[in-house]
């Protein structure tokens, strides 16, 4: 039961910062050329207790039976 911490320098949430860096490459894995769910779910988590001092803490339930897959190719891999 956390609240969303708004940053008004980032111009975004913490959390879109997150997504959008992570969308941009910072997510991949090095050595791997897609960003795959697993990849962006430890990204986002990560850099958002980074961005928030450990302030904001978010999480992801995903199903048991859901595989890992490809979700981006950032540019830099291309």
């Amino acid at each position: 039961n956390e609240r969303a911490v708004e940053d008004p320098r980032l111009e975004n949430g913490v959390f879109t910062k997150a997504v959008v860096e992570g969308f941009k490459g910072k997510a991949r894995v090095p050595g791997h050329p897609f960003i795959t769910v697993q990849d962006m779910r430890e990204y986002i988590s990560e850099r958002v207790r980074a961005l928030k001092e450990g302030q904001q803490n978010p999480t992801v339930t995903m199903p048991p039976a859901m595989q890992d897959f490809r979700i981006a190719m950032p540019p830099t891999a291309q």
